[in-house]
C-alpha cells in the first residue's frame, strides 16, 4: 500500500508542474487578455492580415478569439499540450531567436504580444530593444501591448510607431512597421 501511494505522488508530482503552467495561462487569459486580445484580432481584421503570430502564447487559449476571424501561429517557448490544434512552434531558445523564423516565411504576418515581448519585469532594455529589433526583420509589422516606458525604444527599432490604444496607466497598445 505505502509503494502504490510513493508511485502515485511520484506520478501526481510529475504532473504538477505542467498542470500549474496550464492554470497560470488560463488565469491570465481570462483575468486581463480575452479583452486584448479580441483588441488585436480585431486590429488585424481592419488592417487587412490574414495571419497573426501571437509571440508568447503560453497554452494558446486565446486562440478561440481566432476561429473563423483570422489564421493564428503560437510561438513559445514551451508548448505541452496546446490547447487547439492549430499550427504552432516551439522556440525552445525562445524569441528572438538568432536565425529569421522559417525563412521570412511571416513577412505579410501581423506579430502580436500580449505581456510578453519588451515587459521589463522579464527583461531589461538591451534585450528590448534587441526583441523589437528581431520583430522588425521577421515580421511585415507587430501590434503589441506594452509598458508606456518603452515606447522610446520602439522608435529607435521602427520606422513607424502609432500609440493605437491607451489601455491603463502603465500599458498601451503599438502597432510598429
Amino acid at each position: 500500500m505505502k509503494k502504490d501511494f510513493k508511485k502515485a505522488f511520484k506520478n501526481l508530482e510529475k504532473y504538477r508542474n505542467e498542470l500549474l503552467r496550464e492554470l497560470n495561462s488560463l488565469d491570465h487569459v481570462l483575468e486581463c487578455s480575452l479583452k486584448n486580445y479580441d483588441f488585436m484580432i480585431d486590429f488585424a481584421v481592419k488592417k487587412d492580415f490574414h495571419e497573426v503570430v501571437d509571440i508568447g502564447c503560453a497554452y494558446g487559449h486565446q486562440t478561440e478569439l481566432c476561429r473563423g476571424r483570422i489564421n493564428y501561429i503560437g510561438v513559445d517557448r514551451e508548448l505541452v499540450n496546446f490547447y487547439i490544434p492549430y499550427e504552432c512552434y516551439c522556440l525552445p531558445e525562445g524569441y528572438p531567436t538568432d536565425k529569421t523564423l522559417s525563412h521570412n516565411q511571416f513577412k505579410t504576418s501581423l506579430a502580436i504580444s500580449n505581456l510578453c515581448i519588451g515587459w521589463n519585469c522579464y527583461v531589461d532594455e538591451k534585450e528590448a530593444k534587441k526583441q523589437f529589433k528581431a520583430l522588425k526583420r521577421d515580421f511585415k509589422a507587430s501590434l503589441l501591448y506594452l509598458p508606456k516606458d518603452r515606447e522610446n525604444i520602439l522608435k529607435k527599432v521602427f520606422k513607424n510607431v502609432e500609440k493605437v490604444k491607451d489601455d491603463s496607466e502603465i500599458g498601451a497598445f503599438y502597432y510598429c512597421y
